[in-house]
């Protein structure tokens, strides 16, 4: 943000996490429906200038696949290997289950509404007051 003292981002910075997870507690309920580690692999990465919900790593490698594609169409996944260089075979993931992506819909009136409250946050700081 230009010009923006260190206050300024520090507020900013706060309501975006505070977005974030109303974004990914939904994600973790959602998930929750059909595993038991993809939800807890549910985090939020970055920093001040912007924060990210993602799922999956090692202890959930499944989450991207279950996810599916940006458009909403299967991610394809190895199933087995065979072969002297083990070769693998591929199939797309049916049914997609889109839980990132559901959460962030489910939950944009609320994101919005949090976001947004950095306004009121900025003009506090200021020494303004709602009458």
């Amino acid at each position: 943000m230009p010009g923006a003292d260190q206050a300024d981002q520090a507020i900013l910075a706060a309501r975006l996490r505070q977005g974030a997870e109303c974004i990914a507690a939904a994600a973790r309920l959602s998930s929750g429906r059909w595993s038991v580690r993809v939800p807890l692999s549910v985090r939020l990465e970055g920093g001040p200038s912007g924060i990210t919900v993602v799922a999956g790593g090692p202890a959930a490698p499944q989450a991207s696949t279950m996810e599916g594609n940006p458009d909403g169409s299967p991610r394809a996944h190895p199933v087995y290997g065979h072969g002297p260089r083990k070769e693998w075979t591929w199939a797309r993931q049916i049914p997609v289950r889109p839980f990132l992506a559901e959460a962030a819909e489910v939950t944009q009136d609320e994101v919005a509404r949090i976001v947004a409250g950095v306004v009121d946050d900025w003009a506090e700081q200021l020494g303004f007051r709602a009458e």
